[in-house]
């Protein structure tokens, strides 16, 4: 991760800081921090920049939102792995606990 990204995750992470997190969910959480990540002045990467998103999520989420946004990523990788011709197994990827949908996420900001 190069020090752009660095800089899109910590200014989402104070984003998210002014907020009461106890009080929101998984979802608006992710909202917050792509609407700091994305079209972001430094880091013009749109794959970076929802990278830095998910990553500022997961640094200020409880252990059950970080295994369900991991489940989630990790979906998308897999149907991402599997969109590039490489084989994937995808009755043995891992089947998120809850589904959210980070792209649609992603696309309504």
């Amino acid at each position: 991760m190069d020090n752009v990204t660095l800089v899109a995750i910590t200014e989402a992470i104070d984003k998210l800081k002014e907020h009461d997190l106890t009080h929101i969910d998984l979802k608006e959480k992710l909202k917050i921090a792509m609407k700091k990540t994305k079209n972001h002045w430094l880091q013009t990467n749109k794959e970076e920049q929802l990278l830095a998103a998910i990553n500022a999520v997961l640094s200020v989420s409880n252990e059950h939102e970080r295994k369900i946004l991991r489940d989630n990523v990790e979906e998308l990788r897999a149907f991402s792995t599997a969109s590039q011709g490489v084989p994937v197994d995808l009755n043995k990827k891992i089947k998120p606990s809850a589904y959210i949908a980070i792209l649609d996420i992603w696309e309504e900001i």
